[in-house]
């Protein structure tokens, strides 16, 4: 799809991969004191007709403070909603509509500390091994004490993409990503929520403004 809903012309850029066939496109959208910031990053093996893998991120960031040298300081903003409609084709209802029920749904939450409301994180990760999709919507966590919630409305989001019909090598690649790395933390949606895939699916298939809730002593806060 093309870019031209999150970037500005003069300030996209592409970077070649050194030795590799691939490279990144860094895109920028900015508006006032926000910035839409893209990444579409791809590699391509054999003769170099054939792409390998494809991956993407987008998210927004606030412009508005700057550090005691007077560099601006790019604080992520997770409910902006010109951001959700902005990269409306990407977001967790689009991604379901066209793509059907996910294999599984995982759910992780990076860290847990403070009461009674800290906001945070909470992502939500799809995967599906036929399609060759993995990907991953980060929103705001909060923490009202018994119940962690996390609303993916105006997600930031990323994404992995992988030739399709192959499960075995999709799980395969995965595992030298930053997901081989994080997997570990998270935890199936049927165990953090009282929600199914199947009815994960019916949910937000639809733009709606409901929210994943877990149970907040199914993540203990780190040990310092």
């Amino acid at each position: 799809m093309p870019l031209s809903s999150i970037a500005i012309p003069e300030m996209t850029s592409f970077e070649p991969l050194n030795g590799i066939l691939g490279g990144t496109i860094t895109s920028l959208y900015v508006e006032d004191e926000l910035r839409l910031n893209a990444r579409t990053g791809f590699d391509v093996y054999g003769n170099g007709d054939i792409v390998n893998s494809v991956d993407f991120r987008v998210l927004e960031e606030s412009l508005d403070k700057k550090d005691e040298y007077g560099n601006q300081i790019k604080t992520p903003i997770y409910d902006s909603p010109t951001f959700g409609k902005r990269v409306e084709y990407y977001s967790l209802a689009h991604v379901l509509s066209e793509q059907g029920i996910p294999d599984s749904v995982m759910i992780y939450i990076p860290r847990v500390e403070g009461y009674p409301i800290v906001a945070g994180i909470l992502e939500a990760a799809l995967l599906y091994p036929e399609q060759g999709i993995w990907i991953k919507y980060a929103m705001s966590m909060y923490n009202n004490g018994n119940i962690i919630k996390g609303c993916p409305a105006n997600a930031h989001i990323e994404m992995q993409l992988y030739p399709s019909g192959n499960p075995e090598s999709f799980f395969s690649i995965l595992e030298k990503t930053g997901w081989g790395r994080t997997k570990g933390g998270y935890k199936p949606l049927e165990e953090a929520t009282s929600m199914s895939v199947e009815q994960f699916y019916e949910i937000f298939r639809n733009p709606t403004d409901k929210c994943i809730e877990t149970p907040t002593n199914l993540w203990p806060t780190p040990e310092p």
